[in-house]
């Protein structure tokens, strides 16, 4: 059985330097950029050319040793210089085989997972209505990230005993208070170490998406809709406005996912069909930027 390999462990290609254009969509494999996407803008060839402008005059970071290319950093802006060497293709990962239903249930699965019990004692008990009545003071790092998938998914359980959106969600509400994306949460999930990554599929098939592959996959939008749906519904007209504070793009119509997620048992074994879910709209949330 070959082990998964992480971004941090997969080798660029040595040809990947050689065939650089200007244009390409990349990514960076190394720290202290690991997964930044970024955007070619000169290749060794025309970097190295006599009066060509570098990145100290250009507001960039200079990395040394090997040949250099001028870059743009998809999610700052900013222009960089960098190691041909360190740089990988965008697209480089091979296309998944789950299916689109069983990704979804696997999100599903991963942030969602709960008791119904649960949620009724927590809003009883007002744990459930505490989204912005704290500051979080810690930082959440990748060692951080991995003991709370570690709390949510135990290495020795099948499948999440508890979906790791309510972990996470007090440094999601403290970064977007803060002014903060929530992108920076996928730069977190590249960063995990293989151990915290070893789990079975979120399915009964092999096709079935890994946790690997699903924090890999994830994307801001899909962060945002499991904060809106692991939030009370008073609080989130304040989420929306906070998320548009940060200049993001809030999800409009996305798939009815089920919050809390009933935990997998025998009788409810099977990946639920989505489809016949259909999409929803939580026009609740948009009241106080429609006010």
């Amino acid at each position: 059985q070959v082990a998964a390999q992480t971004p941090r462990q997969q080798q660029v290609p040595p040809q990947v330097a050689r065939n650089l254009r200007e244009g390409d969509l990349l990514v960076h494999a190394r720290e202290p950029l690991l997964g930044d996407p970024l955007v070619l803008l000169r290749g060794p060839e025309a970097y190295a050319a006599p009066g060509m402008m570098t990145a100290a005059t250009s507001g960039g970071s200079v990395e040394g040793g090997g040949a250099r290319v001028l870059a743009r950093l998809l999610c700052s802006g900013r222009t960089v210089e960098v190691r041909a060497s360190c740089l990988a293709p965008l697209a480089r990962r091979t296309p998944k085989s789950s299916s689109a239903s069983e990704s979804i249930a696997g999100f599903e699965a991963l942030f969602l997972t709960g008791h119904e019990e649960e949620e009724e004692e927590e809003a009883r008990t007002g744990e459930a209505n505490d989204a912005f009545g704290h500051v979080e003071l810690s930082e959440l790092s990748p060692e951080r990230l991995a003991a709370l998938v570690a709390e949510s998914w135990p290495e020795e359980a099948p499948a999440p005993l508890r979906g790791l959106i309510w972990k996470v969600r007090p440094y999601f509400v403290d970064w977007l208070q803060r002014r903060q994306r929530l992108r920076h949460f996928m730069q977190l999930a590249v960063s995990l170490p293989d151990e915290a990554l070893q789990r079975d599929h979120l399915g009964s098939t092999l096709t079935a998406p890994t946790l690997q592959e699903l924090l890999l996959d994830l994307t801001e939008r899909d962060l945002l809709v499991a904060t809106l749906l692991a939030t009370p519904d008073e609080q989130r007209p304040r989420l929306w406005a906070a998320v548009a504070e940060v200049s993001c793009p809030l999800p409009l119509a996305f798939p009815a996912l089920r919050c809390p997620c009933p935990p997998p048992s025998p009788e409810n074994a099977e990946l639920s069909d989505i489809a016949d879910r259909g999409f929803v709209v939580h026009w609740n949330a948009f009241s106080a930027l429609l006010a």
